[in-house]
């Protein structure tokens, strides 16, 4: 949502596909908050770690939320709830 907001006064966004640069982007442009774009960046990194767990294992996708997992995923909620996007609601 961030993304498409700015591409009226930023149309190079648009161009980007992987989190990790539009997280940067996003920094870069003071949308985000520089603790705000590491947090989302390492908990990017870290469901991916996690996914690619269960791809090597041959298993499904599907993780059970340890205690700091969970903790990860209400920290980005909140992020996203600073920004105007409430998934709890």
């Amino acid at each position: 949502a961030q993304v498409m907001s700015l591409a009226r006064v930023q149309p190079e966004v648009l161009q980007m596909q992987q989190s990790p640069e539009i997280i940067q982007a996003l920094q870069q442009l003071e949308v985000l908050r520089v603790d705000e774009a590491t947090q989302l960046k390492s908990h990017y990194e870290n469901l991916i770690t996690l996914s690619m767990a269960c791809s090597l294992d041959q298993r499904p996708r599907m993780v059970n939320p340890s205690d700091s997992l969970q903790a990860e995923c209400e920290n980005v909620l909140s992020i996203y709830t600073r920004h105007g996007m409430n998934f709890k609601a």
